[in-house]
C-alpha cells in the first residue's frame, strides 16, 4: 500500500487574520465611498439653497434710453436711467425726538396696551436687508415691548407693552429712510468726445427710475448739467451723421450701459418724378409721383403704410 499523503498544514489564525483585514479593507472603501456620496449631496444641496443666490443677479443690470433715436440740431434728448441698485438710504441713528420735535416718550400703561409713534423722517426702508419692511427694520431702546405694525410710508409704528410701566420711558430708534436720489450719466457726441456730466433725478420716492434732458446744437454748453430740472438745458455739440452717446456705470454687476442718437441735419430732398413738368395730359383723376431721398431719418420703406 502506498504510505498514506500528508495534509496540507493550515494556520488559521493567519488565515483568520487575513479574513479579517479583507472584511476591514471592504469595509474602510464602503466607508469612503459613502462619505463622499454624502458629501456630494450636502454640496448640492447647499449649492441650490436660495440663500447662495446674490443679491442682484445679471439680469438686474440697468437699462437707460435716450430718446428721440434720430434727431438733428437743436433737438432735446430725454435721458431714462432705470435701475434699483442706484437708490440709496440714509441711516437715522440713535434718533430721540419724532416728526414733531417731541422725544420719543412710553406714557404709562398696562401689559398689552399699545401706543403709536412717528419716525421724523419717512418712508422707512428695508434696514436689515431681507427685502420687506417691518417691526425688525425699527431698532428702539424701550424695554419690555414690541413693535405690532409699520406704516412704511409715513413712519407710524406702533408699540405693545409685555408687562405695566407705571412711569414714562424715554427712548431712542435707529432706521433707514428713503430719499428721492440723483445719478450720473456721461454725455458725448462724435463732434465733442469729451462731452460732460448729466445730473439725471429720480422721480420719486423708491421709483428706481430717473431722468434729465440736454438738447444738441452747434457747440457744447454745459449749463445745468447737474441741475434736472433748470432751464437752459445744457447743450452737446453734433455734425451731420455723428451719433451722440449716452453712458452710465451700473456697478452690480459691474456693467457699462449706454445708448446712442443719431445726427441728422440734412434736409431730405424731395423731386415730383411724374408729371414731367411741361407735359400737358388729361386724366379723371389728379395723382403725382413723389421721390424722396433721406438717409439717417430713420424712416423705412415697409413703415409707410
Amino acid at each position: 500500500m502506498p504510505p498514506p499523503q500528508s495534509q496540507p498544514c493550515v494556520d488559521m489564525d493567519r488565515l483568520s487574520l487575513s479574513l479579517k483585514t479583507t472584511r476591514l479593507a471592504r469595509a474602510g472603501i464602503a466607508i469612503r465611498v459613502a462619505a463622499l456620496a454624502l458629501f456630494a449631496l450636502m454640496f448640492l444641496l447647499e449649492g441650490s439653497g436660495s440663500g447662495d443666490l446674490p443679491r442682484l443677479r445679471g439680469d438686474d443690470t440697468g437699462t437707460l434710453t435716450a430718446t428721440p433715436p434720430y434727431a438733428n440740431s437743436g433737438a432735446t434728448i430725454t435721458v431714462v436711467v432705470d435701475d434699483p441698485g442706484l437708490g440709496t438710504t440714509v441711516l437715522n441713528q440713535n434718533e430721540t425726538t419724532d416728526f414733531t420735535g417731541n422725544p420719543y416718550e412710553l406714557p404709562p400703561g398696562g401689559a398689552s396696551t399699545q401706543h403709536i409713534f412717528r419716525v421724523k423722517n419717512g418712508p422707512i426702508a428695508d434696514m436689515n436687508g431681507d427685502g420687506v419692511v417691518t417691526g425688525a427694520d425699527i431698532i428702539h431702546t424701550l424695554p419690555n415691548v414690541s413693535i405690532s405694525w409699520v406704516n412704511t410710508q409715513n413712519g407710524t409704528f406702533s408699540v405693545t407693552r409685555f408687562v405695566t410701566n407705571a412711569a414714562p420711558i424715554q427712548f431712542q430708534v435707529s432706521y433707514r429712510n428713503e430719499v428721492t436720489d440723483t445719478a450720473i450719466v456721461n454725455v458725448r457726441s462724435s463732434a465733442d468726445i469729451d462731452g460732460f456730466p448729466l445730473t439725471v433725478q429720480e422721480t420719486g420716492l423708491a421709483t428706481n427710475i430717473f431722468t434729465a434732458t440736454f438738447a444738441t446744437g452747434t457747440a457744447t454748453s454745459a449749463t445745468n448739467n447737474t441741475s434736472p430740472a433748470s432751464t437752459p438745458r445744457p447743450v452737446i455739440k453734433v455734425e451731420d451723421g455723428g451719433i451722440v452717446t449716452v453712458e452710465y456705470s451700473d456697478t452690480d454687476p459691474p456693467t457699462l450701459v449706454s445708448d446712442a442718437v443719431i445726427i441728422d441735419t440734412t434736409l431730405p430732398v424731395l423731386q415730383v418724378s411724374q408729371p414731367t413738368q411741361g407735359v400737358t395730359t388729361s386724366t379723371a383723376q389728379t395723382w403725382f409721383s413723389l421721390d424722396v431721398t433721406d438717409d439717417r431719418s430713420g424712416l423705412e420703406l415697409s413703415d409707410i403704410a
